[in-house]
Formats: C-alpha cells, structure tokens, sequence
C-alpha cells in the first residue's frame, strides 16, 4: 500500500517523477515496484539482500555488487544524489 499512498501523495501535489525506486530485503519488497510498474510507470527495484536470489521482474532490478543492507542501500544513496 505504500507505494500507491506514495504516488498519490506526490501526484496530489503535481509532482511526477520519470522513474520510480524501491529498496528493500525481502521478496515481499518488490511489491512496491511490481505496483509502480502495473500503473505504468518506470520502476526499478534495488535487492540488498540478493543472496535470496534475486527475482526475475518486467522492470529492472540492481544489486550493489558485494554490498548488502543498509551498505548496499547508502551506496545506492550516494549514486543518486551524485546523479542530481
């Protein structure tokens, strides 16, 4: 439920985004990116904990290389304030 309250908060303030991201460590977590992408619009889901075995998705799905947990998701962090 928390990404379709998410893209509803933004869109409710006519904020858009081109693409769409959902960290997370369990399976479960990719809901929120199977979400985003069943409403059209670009998703990509980052798997910190790929050792689970990371699942095959219409969108496209990151590891960090080596990187698990809350390094796995600081380094995604830092990419995307790098990429602003």
């Amino acid at each position: 439920h928390g990404a379709a309250r998410a893209i509803d908060w933004f869109a409710g303030r006519g904020i858009t985004a081109p693409r769409w991201y959902s960290v997370g460590d369990s399976r479960s977590d990719y809901l929120m990116a199977d979400h985003v992408h069943a409403v059209g619009l670009e998703a990509v889901h980052v798997d910190v904990r790929p050792s689970d075995g990371v699942l095959q998705r219409p969108y496209p799905v990151e590891v960090r290389g080596s990187l698990v947990h809350d390094a796995a998701g600081a380094d995604f962090l830092r990419e995307r304030v790098a990429a602003l």
